[in-house]
């Protein structure tokens, strides 16, 4: 579930600009803003955890590390720990952003997924790149964690596989070739996720269950079963629910003895699966019988 969402809005000679923040709970309790700023403008400061988006409309300017700053629309800003910038609309029409702050120690674990020698996050340098992949992966993320039926162990995985883009493209750090000891954890990790599937699984517990970085354990279960774990265990209640449907069971019924969060959850997931909703799949399967 989303956590202590707040929003307000600002009408300022004429000039209306919104501003939602939340935070998410779990791993890290990331933060989140969506924010359209007309006519605002950011003194001098730092932030203390570290801070990315996108620019969606418009343009921020902003002097950063001596340099002046310029992210137009589609471009991924950046904001290392402790480094002092400003901000203010490039013309008239502002800019608005969707944005992410995460603890610092938290994103180092991440990175240790990567390299396990660090003890402390590779700098960034860069106040604003041009990443298209990043750009959109980051947007489909923000929006993602606004939805209250939204899968956390999903969220969890989505946000290193961002962090760690950062961290290898436009940062310091340099993965390491690790050697694979992990076989059987990540096989009692795959056991659980279908033991479980009707359960809300969370990456903390499968990390402590494997006895590994949380991260890591994402990055490896991938290479070995092709589907990161959330991913995973989407397919698993698909298919569950497709066996359940040709049963005939109805599709709320279904939903709920799958996992999902309602029926348009499953309804969501089944189409990009099999290309139709479950309540199509259950009456051709009916009718199959029938004839």
């Amino acid at each position: 579930m989303v956590e202590a969402r707040e929003g307000f809005l600002n009408v300022l000679d004429g000039a209306v600009e919104r501003t939602t923040w939340w935070r998410l709970p779990g791993l890290g309790t990331p933060e989140l803003l969506h924010a359209s700023f007309r006519t605002r403008t950011f003194s001098r400061h730092a932030h203390d955890r570290f801070a990315f988006g996108v620019i969606e409309a418009g343009g921020l300017a902003f002097r950063y590390r001596g340099q002046d700053v310029v992210a137009p629309a589609g471009w991924v800003n950046l904001a290392f720990p402790g480094e002092v910038h400003c901000g203010h609309g490039v013309g008239p029409e502002g800019w608005s952003y969707r944005m992410f702050y995460l603890d610092p120690a938290h994103m180092l674990t991440m990175a240790q997924a990567l390299d396990p020698s660090l003890r402390e996050l590779p700098f960034v340098p860069a106040g604003a790149v041009w990443d298209p992949w990043l750009a959109r992966r980051i947007s489909q993320l923000h929006r993602h964690c606004l939805d209250p039926a939204g899968d956390a162990l999903e969220r969890q995985s989505a946000l290193a596989i961002l962090v760690q883009r950062i961290l290898c493209r436009h940062g310091a750090l340099h993965p390491k070739a690790l050697a694979t000891r992990a076989g059987r954890a990540i096989q009692m990790v795959r056991q659980v996720l279908e033991d479980r599937a009707d359960q809300l699984v969370t990456l903390e517990e499968l990390a402590r269950l494997a006895g590994m970085n949380p991260y890591g354990l994402v990055r490896q279960f991938t290479r070995e079963h092709g589907l990161p774990p959330h991913a995973y265990l989407v397919q698993v209640r698909v298919n569950r629910a497709a066996s359940l449907l040709r049963e005939g069971k109805p599709p709320a019924q279904v939903a709920a003895e799958c996992g999902f969060s309602d029926q348009s959850h499953l309804n969501r997931h089944f189409l990009r699966h099999f290309g139709v909703t479950p309540g199509v799949y259950r009456r051709a399967r009916s009718e199959r019988r029938r004839s």
